[in-house]
């Protein structure tokens, strides 16, 4: 009778040591606050109005320009031949693209639109009238 007295104390001191709680996890005072105004923050950015690209160009003042400072060892000498470029490849200046509807103007789903641009050739090639101009492919 005191051996399994014994066994039975032993077994409830072990089974009760396992489900002993430890004191609970208490938060500093205001931190619910703190979540809250931290999820108000979030929201309001994530609503926020994203800017929108302007068409003004930033001036960098004074840019140390990288130079080369490595001797050449030996140089191969190859006749250069230039290849013309053939005139279905004219190079148009983006800078002086003139467009009527400015970028980033909203027009509304349906309504008609007219939008034109005026190029100026700065290739070799001669550019025609019933030519055709492509965007590049990605």
């Amino acid at each position: 009778m005191k051996k399994s007295l014994v066994f039975f104390l032993g077994l409830l001191l072990a089974l009760s040591a396992c489900n002993i709680p430890l004191g609970a996890a208490t938060d500093p005072p205001g931190i619910a606050y703190t979540r809250a105004a931290q999820t108000v923050e979030y929201e309001l950015t994530r609503l926020a109005p994203m800017p929108l690209p302007s068409a003004t160009a930033t001036l960098i003042g004074n840019v140390a320009v990288p130079t080369d400072t490595s001797t050449p060892t030996s140089t191969a000498t190859s006749t250069a031949t230039s290849i013309p470029a053939p005139c279905n490849q004219a190079s148009y200046n983006p800078a002086t693209i003139d467009v009527t509807i400015p970028d980033w103007t909203v027009i509304s789903a349906g309504a008609a639109f007219t939008k034109t641009w005026r190029l100026t050739n700065n290739g070799t090639c001669t550019s025609r009238r019933a030519g055709a101009l492509t965007s590049p492919s990605p």
